[in-house]
């Protein structure tokens, strides 16, 4: 179908700039081929609806970068839904499928209301997003009992058709994802046994263990995994086993069944590159993701890619920043065929001594201005720094008191500088961090006295963010004088609140009278953390009638918090 009304298919066509794929990469893209100046745009989406994972990821986080406020998934989605609709030139075909590249730009794709198309485009850019790793491709042993769910498809159960795929839940593996569903499965009524991380420590964001683990006592079991299913019909079981991480391998005798009828699956994501390797695009064995120069064009000119389908992000907003860029290239390259691609050999971004990957992997001798490099770490690094060197000059540098690989980190080097050096290298170096910083203000005492004198000393993981700052409060006659470790003022102020009142924003979902589809909402402020299960019980019994948008309050005073719940997302009558 087409998303906009008056817009007809034909099954020969041909556009300026192809988009493939309409999550937040893909509808990024179009606005940035758009602002570059391309009024001939297509986005093909599989899905029925544009947004992609964001649909269905309706706790908030989202948007602090691009929009300086936090968001749910939904919200985040609908902005960029309602831009891309109000954009003359760009159309968009959902539940379309791409088969194939048949040459050049050429693709074929499927369509319910079109059937076959052919498309040829003056540029591509690829924004397929990725995938979970399945069982299959863990080598879990046993039956193959109902039960056993990655954690996207369980957050699709949950939060997109109001199903709950268990009660009594393990969580294998401790990505975001996984810490997040554990969070929803016992905020909809099920019992989470534990999180287990067969490393030692967690492959989350820092703030998402606190937020979702330590605040609803769900136990998170480092340096464990499942090396068993047990059941026929339905899981009623899996054996767990102790971790030996020198060697990787299950340590004899450390073995236990645990019951449990659901096992979630959050053992990594894989950018969806069936179509990239298609059309001859080469890829990384590191990010599994297109190899791309600092316009994010690939090996085959006229091929660009951005988002999770480059390299998987923990951030939404890097992902439509990267979006915007290689739609702007893209649009630059179908506009103007008649300029020479540069034919220099290009400069490799070198990475070593505890750097993971980067991003891009190669700078072409026309580059300009500043060039954004991302990068992941391979380990858990204190006290460390990443450090970009173009020859032997020093021209970024990333420090912080921890490092770890579920944070991505961003690197702006001078393309001036690496050309001229004819080389890009980033290396880790230990000893390097940043130390902690005394963030008091105008009410906070910033001097070590104040620790001194305190009754007691708290420590706390900031969540206002993904970095996680470790924070130290001193806390004297029931009242904060003093923070250590906030690297930002919205870290004062959570440690501050921490401290003597804490406060959460609460998502969850809600039936809607006439609709199969639940509704998302959330509080529209931070309400007492010691609340939650109350709020939680109390939404149990509201049932809106639709039409619903968002923004709608759908329970005033929550509680007696003040504090209104507002909804998040878009229900039709």
């Amino acid at each position: 179908m087409s998303e906009r009304a008056g817009i007809s298919a034909t099954r020969h066509r041909s556009v300026d700039v192809l988009v493939i794929g309409g999550g937040s990469a893909g509808m990024a893209a179009a606005e940035g081929a758009y602002e570059a100046g391309c009024r001939s745009i297509l986005i093909l989406e599989r899905d029925p609806v544009l947004g992609g994972i964001l649909n269905r990821c309706i706790h908030n986080g989202f948007g602090l970068h691009r929009f300086n406020e936090e968001l749910t998934g939904p919200e985040y989605a609908h902005r960029d839904v309602e831009r891309v609709l109000g954009l003359d030139g760009v159309e968009i075909l959902l539940d379309t499928t791409v088969t194939s590249f048949t040459g050049g730009r050429q693709v074929v794709a499927i369509n319910p209301e079109f059937g076959v198309l052919k498309i040829a485009a003056k540029a591509v850019v690829l924004a397929m997003g990725c995938r979970e790793r399945s069982r299959g491709q863990i080598n879990i042993p046993g039956s193959r009992p109902a039960g056993v769910y990655t954690a996207g498809t369980a957050q699709s159960f949950v939060n997109l058709y109001g199903r709950l795929p268990g009660r009594k839940v393990v969580v294998l593996g401790s990505g975001d994802i996984g810490l997040i569903m554990a969070r929803r499965m016992v905020c909809e009524g099920a019992s989470v046994v534990g999180v287990l991380a067969r490393k030692n420590y967690p492959a989350g964001l820092r703030r998402n263990i606190v937020q979702c683990l330590d605040d609803y006592n769900i136990p998170l079991l480092l340096s464990h995994t499942v090396t068993a299913v047990h059941g026929h019909d339905r899981l009623t079981g899996v054996t767990v086993v102790e971790v030996d991480q020198e060697t990787r391998r299950p340590v004899p005798g450390s073995e236990r069944e645990i019951e449990c009828d659901t096992l979630l699956l959050s053992v990594g994501l894989i950018p969806e590159n069936e179509l990239s390797h298609m059309a001859g695009v080469r890829l990384s064995p590191l990010t599994n993701g297109a190899e791309v120069d600092q316009s994010l064009q690939t090996n085959i000119p006229g091929f660009f890619a951005c988002g999770n389908v480059l390299h998987v992000h923990d951030l939404v907003d890097f992902v439509s920043e990267e979006g915007e860029l290689a739609g702007r290239q893209a649009a630059r390259y179908a506009m103007h065929p008649d300029v020479e691609p540069d034919s220099s050999p290009a400069i490799p971004v070198i990475v070593s001594g505890g750097v993971h990957y980067s991003v891009p992997q190669r700078i072409t001798s026309d580059a300009t201005g500043d060039i954004t490099v991302r990068y992941r770490v391979d380990g858990v690094y204190h006290d460390a720094a990443v450090i970009a060197r173009a020859g032997d000059e020093v021209v970024a540098r990333h420090r912080a008191l921890v490092l770890v690989p579920s944070e991505m980190g961003t690197l702006t080097v001078p393309a001036d500088k690496v050309l001229a050096a004819r080389g890009l290298t980033l290396t880790l170096e230990v000893g390097e961090g940043k130390p902690a910083t005394k963030h008091a203000g105008k009410e906070l005492a910033s001097d070590d006295a104040a620790f001194a004198d305190a009754d007691e000393v708290r420590h706390f993981t900031c969540i206002r963010c993904p970095m996680g700052c470790d924070l130290d409060v001193a806390v004297r006659g029931g009242e904060v004088t003093a923070v250590s470790g906030a690297t930002c003022g919205r870290g004062v102020k959570y440690a501050r609140e921490e401290a003597v009142s804490p406060t959460r924003i609460v998502t969850a979902l809600v039936e809607v009278e006439g609709s199969v589809e639940p509704l998302s909402v959330k509080t529209a402020e931070p309400v007492p953390k010691g609340r939650i299960i109350d709020l939680l019980h109390a939404l149990a019994e509201v049932h809106p009638v639709g039409p619903v948008h968002i923004g709608d309050v759908v329970l005033a005073d929550a509680c007696g918090t003040g504090v209104d719940v507002v909804a998040t997302k878009e229900i039709p009558t």
